[in-house]
C-alpha cells in the first residue's frame, strides 16, 4: 500500500517526531510518501478562471 503524509508544520518538532514514530512502524510493508508544501512553489489563485477553461492553471509551480 501507498502512503501519503502531508507535513503541514515547516517547524522541526512534534510533527516530524510524529512523523517518524509512523514511518518506522508503518514503512515495512509499505511505500511512504511524504509531501511537505512548505517546500513546493506555489502560488495564489489569482481567480482569473483560465483553469475552467482549459487544461489546468496557467501558473507554472508545483501545482
Amino acid at each position: 500500500m501507498k502512503i501519503v503524509i502531508i507535513n503541514g508544520s515547516a517547524r522541526k518538532g512534534n510533527t516530524l517526531t510524529a512523523i517518524n514514530a509512523f514511518i518506522k512502524g508503518a514503512s515495512k510493508k509499505n511505500e511512504i510518501e511524504i509531501i511537505e508544501p512548505d517546500k513546493l512553489n506555489i502560488a495564489p489563485c489569482k481567480g482569473c478562471g483560465v483553469c475552467q477553461c482549459s487544461k489546468g492553471c496557467v501558473d507554472k509551480d508545483d501545482t
